[in-house]
């Protein structure tokens, strides 16, 4: 049978997890449908038609695509409460994400002592979990009314003022985040297929199909 030629088969819906970095629902919706055509090709293996997708997506919005989890998020510095999340007044939200957004900088900082410090202490006063792949956060304890004191408002205050003299530094930190993951898909373009093969043992995942199967395996993990 040809490749048009395969059974047909209901494609599997991609989630969005994480922040939408301000793309309109205009954007949202594109990248939905060519999430839509990419599994069309995949279903067809049409994976050069795929890739060429997954590249856009990539390069024009800044979209990683998790095939085994069937998720997709965006890059970026910005954190957003997950919908799994239990309910907080909007005060103590604002505050947690005040928190949040100042141990993102402490980590692009590499100042890795204070980032594990705000993570602990969002752990430990707020049952905050954070997930830094998909930038979520999630209250995992039960509902609380405010965790907010007088005092916390002021220290609130001062962490706006300091997000606001690093937002340059997020911006470039995302950029060369986003160059490092092309790098990393360029360079695996250049390695054998067995070398490829050897990767994907170690990270112990399926070793089958042709070599832009084997990248894409590798990438989407």
């Amino acid at each position: 049978l040809g490749q048009d030629s395969l059974p047909s088969r209901q494609l599997e819906l991609f989630t969005r997890v994480g922040s939408v970095a301000g793309l309109t629902d205009e954007q949202i919706a594109e990248i939905e449908e060519l999430l839509e055509t990419r599994s069309d090709f995949q279903r067809n293996r049409k994976f050069r038609s795929a890739d060429d997708i997954r590249s856009r997506l990539q390069h024009e919005f800044e979209v990683r695509v998790d095939d085994r989890s069937k998720e997709w998020h965006v890059v970026t510095a910005e954190y957003t409460q997950s919908e799994a999340s239990a309910s907080i007044d909007d005060k103590t939200c604002s505050y947690i994400e005040d928190l949040v957004k100042k141990r993102a900088l402490a980590k692009l900082a590499k100042n890795y002592e204070e980032a594990d410090a705000i993570r602990d202490e969002l752990a430990d006063n707020y049952a905050i979990e954070i997930d830094d792949r998909i930038k979520e956060w999630t209250i995992v304890g039960p509902r609380v009314e405010s965790y907010v004191s007088e005092e916390t408002s002021l220290e609130a205050d001062e962490v706006d003022d300091e997000l606001e003299v690093e937002e340059a530094e997020i911006d470039k930190a995302v950029n060369e985040f986003a160059a490092d993951d092309d790098e990393e898909e360029e360079d695996l373009s250049s390695l054998t297929v067995p070398l490829l093969k050897d990767r994907l043992r170690e990270a112990g995942l399926p070793v089958t199909g042709r070599k832009a199967e084997l990248i894409e395996r590798l990438t989407s993990r």
